[in-house]
């Protein structure tokens, strides 16, 4: 479950993390603008980044603000989003760093990421942004942080809150079940306040029954207006499933795998129609009917299957998919990749898989590449 900035920023406060003051404004408050004297920041609460990118983020002042408010709320509508704004003073900023505490998805451990130079796209420079990584058994402390704000170029100076503010994040971490907190910017005020200017919280839906509090939240009821209702049958079931506006269905086993494939298929002009996180095992039948009814959409041109298999054997996903087309055959292109390593194997080869599978009009191909290729004879590019 992702936050809203503003549900994110209250939930920090609450664990003690300092913010500015901000306000949420819905689209039914009357609000008497006059009083906004000071600059101010005029933001837009979407479920999705990049927010200035895309010109949801206007700084303001009491002669605009009203204005400003309108025009936002204008491009909302035109994106068929909720009108819903939050209005904040904007802070004295004396230095802007990148803060994070995420999981580790190769190395099953939390992480904290920091970075002193903060600000767009920081995150995707790699070299400006160092990791730590955290013992979940014994946690951290801000002094076992000194070596990463030291190598940072942070003036010592600030070091002691800088730490403390990200000890803390992780406990914060801990102790909402997030999946990943991310401060960007995080400042340093003139006056040596450590402030959180944005909060991108996700939540980890998994441990819901024990904060029946996100209930309330403003970004559950965002949340539940914007999902379809395939992906809220699909999360009933436990799969999380989430539909795109692209021609290609797509299926692969596991959620870093399926990024990729998503990344692969894009830069190829093919867009997927959804993203689902499918790994082996229990549950996998459904997961493939989910993709395939979402397949019988007049936009989808094709369906996508990418499965890796290294220790869960290949015959488990190859009888799950010739299950389903047994009972729902696709009157689209199927393209299949196979790849397993000697334990997936066992049982069935990936060559005895293309086999069967080719005997329900699937082609199957043995790497990414491929697929990617035989998807792009077969689907008009965008």
């Amino acid at each position: 479950m992702r936050l809203i900035e503003h549900d994110g920023k209250s939930l920090l406060a609450q664990h003690g993390l300092h913010s500015a003051q901000h306000r949420l404004l819905e689209a039914s408050d009357t609000v008497d603008f006059t009083s906004c004297s000071v600059p101010s920041v005029l933001k837009a609460q979407t479920l999705d980044g990049k927010r200035g990118k895309a010109g949801l983020i206007e700084r303001v002042d009491g002669s605009n603000v009203a204005s400003k408010a309108e025009q936002l709320r204008s491009r909302l509508a035109q994106l068929g989003l909720e009108p819903l704004l939050m209005l904040e003073p904007a802070v004295d900023i004396e230095q802007e760093l990148y803060a994070a505490v995420r999981l580790d998805g190769s190395g099953r451990y939390p992480c904290i990421l920091f970075s002193a130079s903060g600000g767009m796209d920081v995150e995707t420079h790699v070299d400006r942004v160092a990791t730590f990584p955290i013992d979940p058994i014994r946690g951290v402390y801000p002094h076992d942080l000194l070596p990463l704000l030291r190598a940072s170029q942070l003036s010592p100076a600030q070091w002691g809150n800088v730490a403390r503010f990200l000890a803390r994040m992780y406990d914060v971490f801990v102790a909402e079940d997030a999946l990943l907190i991310e401060i960007n910017p995080l400042a340093i005020t003139q006056d040596g306040l450590v402030v959180a200017l944005d909060a991108k919280i996700e939540l980890d839906d998994s441990a819901a029954f024990r904060h029946p509090q996100r209930a309330k939240l403003r970004s559950s009821a965002i949340r539940e207006s914007t999902t379809t209702d395939l992906e809220a049958r699909a999360a009933a079931d436990g799969i999380d499933l989430v539909e795109l506006s692209g021609s290609v269905a797509l299926l692969t086993s596991g959620a870093g795998l399926g990024m990729a494939v998503v990344d692969q298929l894009t830069d190829a002009g093919m867009h997927p129609a959804n993203f689902v996180d499918a790994p082996g095992g229990a549950g996998l039948e459904r997961k493939v009917e989910y993709v395939f009814e979402l397949a019988r959409h007049d936009r989808v041109k094709a369906v996508a299957v990418f499965i890796l298999q290294t220790a869960q054997p290949l015959a488990r996903a190859t009888g799950a998919l010739i299950r389903v087309l047994e009972r729902h055959p696709l009157s689209k292109p199927l393209v299949v990749g196979l790849v397993a390593a000697a334990a997936g194997e066992r049982g069935m080869t990936a060559e005895q898989a293309r086999e069967q599978l080719a005997g329900y009009g699937a082609v199957v191909v043995f790497d990414l590449e491929e697929l990617v290729q035989e998807l792009r004879s077969r689907v008009p590019s965008r």
